[in-house]
């Protein structure tokens, strides 16, 4: 992460913060992101459009968002920041996770879960780590069957793959001693 979107994101969080808005900014501010595709980017970086269409354009366009982020929008275009935007959301989520004992994570399993099975995960998960754990289901056909949790850098891993693999060290391990 960049030390412009690390800047920007604990500036953004103190608002937040202040405004006890830490949540709602991070939900607005992940829709925003969405929206900031590259080809988006490329208009918005260029330097033969004016800074007040780019303006102009991103109040037409967001106009559901907080006073509080048009305006942190407007001054990215100022600064001619928009282009650190997906690193200042970044920094912004990692810390208003922090702040709120929020751990988000991925659920990777071989087929889409129903809500229910990853809410069931979820809570599980909320009372080993006491944090809200939040999960988002990626498909990994590798994984044969059963789950694995990738959370903060840490993996718990109930799949069949994982499963076979420790069989096979051991295995490996046991003809070795002989």
């Amino acid at each position: 992460m960049s030390a412009v979107g690390k800047r920007y994101g604990e500036a953004l969080l103190s608002i937040a913060i202040e405004q006890q808005q830490i949540l709602n900014y991070k939900a607005e501010l992940l829709k925003i992101k969405k929206v900031f595709n590259p080809t988006i980017m490329k208009f918005f970086n260029s330097p033969n459009i004016s800074k007040e269409l780019k303006k102009r354009i991103i109040k037409d366009s967001f106009s559901g968002v907080s006073e509080m982020l048009m305006n942190f929008l407007y001054l990215l275009v100022d600064k001619q920041r928009l282009n650190n935007l997906n690193e200042i959301v970044e920094s912004y989520v990692s810390l208003a996770n922090f702040v709120s004992n929020i751990a988000q994570g991925t659920l990777y399993s071989v087929r889409k879960l129903e809500q229910d099975e990853i809410s069931s995960l979820e809570e599980s998960l909320s009372k080993k780590l006491n944090k809200k754990v939040i999960l988002e289901n990626a498909i990994d056909e590798s994984l044969i069957s059963g789950v694995r949790v990738e959370i903060d850098q840490k993996i718990y891993d109930g799949s069949l793959k994982h499963e076979l693999s420790q069989m096979k060290d051991y295995l490996i391990l046991k003809e070795g001693v002989r």
